[in-house]
């Protein structure tokens, strides 16, 4: 289920995940990564960090996601990475909604496995339009990769187990 909520991504709810879309070059540079970056310095430490080690030993990253523990009193961060190339050489945006899928897959099957084995329920997912901004992908369309891939998760929750919520994602539009 996505829902849409008017104000700032980083008033969303204590323990809530916040989830925005970047590059495989672990360039931070604009639009909702360099926001993240600012905010949440350590996130983008340990992206780095993630970064050099997922090329090193599996390649590239892409449609991978990063979810990082609390890095705020508040907020844990899943990095989506969605494109190689960031700036003027972007993907094109039938490859990023690829790359998007698969980035949206491996975060709910991070925070799944999470919640089973800490016997608590998932956490509520939130983000501005990812995407849309300076990637230049229609948000329809990124839209539509999560409702598909939030339906396929939810209907087959619970897995063994499992006893909590379905996953919830919440778009927050300034």
């Amino acid at each position: 289920m996505i829902t849409y909520c008017t104000g700032n991504l980083f008033s969303a709810p204590p323990g809530s995940i916040l989830v925005h879309s970047c590059n495989a070059q672990g360039v931070w540079g604009a639009g909702g990564a360099l926001q993240m970056k600012n905010r949440y310095w350590e996130a983008y430490k340990d992206f780095r960090k993630w970064l050099r080690l997922f090329m090193g030993y599996q390649g590239n990253p892409l449609g991978h996601a990063r979810l990082f523990p609390r890095h705020s009193s508040s907020h844990s961060i899943a990095s989506l990475v969605v494109s190689n190339g960031f700036g003027n050489t972007v993907d094109s945006a039938e490859a990023i909604l690829g790359h998007t899928a698969a980035a949206i897959r491996h975060l709910l099957l991070q925070e799944l496995k999470a919640a089973v084995e800490q016997k608590r329920p998932v956490r509520e997912l939130h983000s501005p339009r990812i995407n849309a901004g300076l990637f230049n992908v229609p948000w329809e369309q990124t839209e539509a990769i999560i409702r598909a891939r939030l339906a396929a998760f939810n209907d087959g929750l619970p897995p063994h187990g499992y006893e909590g919520r379905p996953f919830h994602w919440t778009v927050w539009t300034p």
